[in-house]
């Protein structure tokens, strides 16, 4: 908070001037800045000596990771604390991911990612929501190369729109009502989400221990199937004339049939074109999404990175994260790209196995639980090549891999409706409760009575508690 002049002074200061004022907002609301409504305490971390896993000393929070929906989530504490906060304050994340907020619900020492925001005269939860409101403008005002950050100042300087003392519990209660009803409705949408989700591991499930083409199987003459099998079992029973095979056994008879994406110094950021051949990144396989921040190489430097080159129809795997195996194939419009780093390639030998079933298969249940076990890393799961060619696969004669194939697309086909319409409402949700943010912040709520009290006096009050 502001001190050292007197109360005119800094009420003249306080107030944003009309010209340089956000937005309109009710004539008994005024705009001023939150360095005279609020102490701002920015957080630094303790020693590492200090710091300690043992719950009987002072909480320690260090960022946006040590904080849960609405109040801190610590694994951390310290046996000498720097910066502590107090019930009832705001902790606001300033370092990396930028305007998270939790309310503190008991005392906690304060790290130097985030920053503590006290007042006894305004309401926490509707500055908390006001933060909601303006992450993009924190965003705007962050500085920094490897991590954006908001200072001290950043923070004094951000513009608020004052309500009367009453108003602002009024507003605080309506929202909180209303976003617990898009709360509600967001649970609803989860759980029919993973409805969904799980619907489609079984069916995966069911395909890759042949239970999906059962009756195919009776009506049809099956063939020997050419696949050499391995000398391996499953913990689960596959029909005759299925194998057990490995990924390395049934790609193409070519050189980099199989094949991870370059390393660091062979494909450089610097080697980025805005046209050429097409990058693929493990946010496009993840996505689905081939456009998403789109890269391209040049020709030239496609030829030197010809055995990351992969073709429509090749399956693309992503080689990390949590967990990696994200299967897809490489649309048909594209022709040909280049895979980068943490990205597998897989190229089908066609006359064993059918691309789409392989895609399948590392989608299933079967094949997910084998890439978990043999992932490693910390930070971020990852699969080798060399793992990846060893996974175990059950593959059937290629005239019941196009039937399975068949039946899939046809299922994946008629839920793609209902995954488009969770994903409309989601977002739908998202705009609805950024409408009633915005509203709230406006006078708009239906929450103002203009016969209250003016917001200056609620100023003035403050600014008298400083000067005292």
């Amino acid at each position: 908070m502001v001190k050292s002049k007197n109360r005119k002074e800094m009420l003249v200061e306080s107030i944003i001037l009309a010209e340089e004022q956000p937005y309109d907002i009710p004539n008994n609301w005024i705009w001023t800045k939150l360095k005279f409504l609020f102490e701002i305490n920015m957080g630094q971390s303790p020693k590492g000596e200090f710091t300690t896993e043992e719950s009987c000393y002072i909480p320690l929070v260090g960022g946006p990771a040590d904080m849960g929906k609405d109040f801190p989530m610590v694994s951390r504490y310290t046996k000498k604390a720097t910066k502590i906060t107090t019930k009832n304050e705001l902790i606001i994340s300033i370092r990396a991911t930028i305007g998270k907020t939790n309310i503190s619900d008991g005392e906690y020492c304060l790290g130097r990612g985030v920053a503590g925001i006290k007042s006894l005269n305004i309401n926490t939860k509707l500055l908390r929501y006001y933060i909601d409101t303006i992450h993009p403008y924190l965003n705007t005002i962050s500085t920094g190369t490897t991590f954006k950050q908001i200072s001290k100042k950043n923070i004094e300087d951000i513009p608020f729109p004052l309500p009367p003392i009453n108003e602002q519990r009024r507003i605080a209660n309506k929202v909180e009502r209303l976003l617990s009803k898009i709360d509600e409705a967001k649970q609803l949408i989860e759980e029919a989400k993973e409805s969904f989700e799980l619907r489609r591991a079984a069916i995966l499930d069911k395909a890759f221990r042949g239970e999906l083409t059962k009756k195919w199987r009776v009506n049809h003459n099956i063939k020997n199937n050419d696949i050499t099998p391995l000398n391996a079992s499953l913990s689960f029973n596959i029909p005759k004339n299925w194998v057990v095979t490995n990924f390395q056994s049934i790609a193409a008879d070519e050189k980099y049939s199989l094949a991870i994406g370059p390393f660091g110094s062979n494909l450089k950021v610097s080697d980025y074109t805005t046209e050429g051949i097409p990058l693929i990144f493990v946010r496009n396989i993840r996505s689905l999404n081939y456009k998403l921040e789109q890269k391209f190489v040049s020709v030239d430097k496609a030829i030197e990175l010809k055995p990351h080159v992969v073709n429509s129809g090749d399956v693309l795997i992503t080689k990390m994260g949590d967990p990696p195996g994200d299967s897809d194939i490489l649309p048909d419009s594209f022709g040909k790209a280049i895979i980068t780093a943490d990205c597998i390639k897989f190229r089908a030998n066609n006359k064993l196995v059918n691309n789409r079933y392989v895609m399948y298969a590392i989608k299933s249940p079967f094949i997910q639980n084998q890439i978990r076990k043999q992932s490693k890393g910390v930070a971020q799961q990852k699969i080798t090549l060399k793992i990846f060619k060893e996974l175990k696969i059950p593959v059937p004669v290629y005239d019941e891999q196009v039937k399975i194939v068949e039946i899939l697309d046809k299922y994946m086909k008629d839920n793609e409706c209902i995954l488009s319409d969770i994903k409309i409402t989601q977002n739908t949700l998202a705009l609805l409760k950024q409408s009633i943010l915005s509203k709230a912040f406006r006078g708009e709520l239906g929450t103002n009575d203009p016969n209250e009290e003016d917001a200056i006096d609620l100023l003035k009050q403050v600014l008298q508690e400083q000067v005292k």
